[in-house]
């Protein structure tokens, strides 16, 4: 199972629609978009290959209340970092937006993802 896989289930889970990089505009609330934003590379001077791969994952979860993003937020961190397949942790608190042109509240934040390669 990929990072992006693993993510969206753990999305779904929580009754987030999860889309990848980018929502459609009919997109129903809550949903989320994700996407890779970089990550820790491993090398080694040989021609070994490492085990394990690092992904950072922006989640952003956008809804029509403010308190509900904060909390399915938490929600989402508390699931991600009990996992036990993956070796996730947060990068910084989550950054509150809202968007004026739709109204909508938002709640992005990094998480570092260790996975099998």
């Amino acid at each position: 199972m990929t990072v992006f896989e693993w993510v969206a289930e753990r999305l779904e889970s929580l009754g987030i629609a999860a889309y990848p990089v980018v929502a459609p505009a009919d997109a129903e609330r809550p949903y989320a978009a994700y996407q890779c934003v970089g990550g820790r590379s491993i090398s080694f001077l040989g021609t070994e290959l490492p085990s394990v791969k690092n992904e950072r994952v922006q989640i952003a979860i956008w809804s029509n209340r403010a308190l509900q993003v904060e909390a399915l937020g938490l929600q989402l961190e508390n699931l991600l970092m009990s996992a036990e397949d993956f070796q996730v942790e947060p990068i910084g608190s989550p950054i509150d937006d809202h968007d004026e042109e739709t109204g909508l509240y938002g709640s992005r934040q990094d998480f570092s993802i260790w996975s099998p390669r």
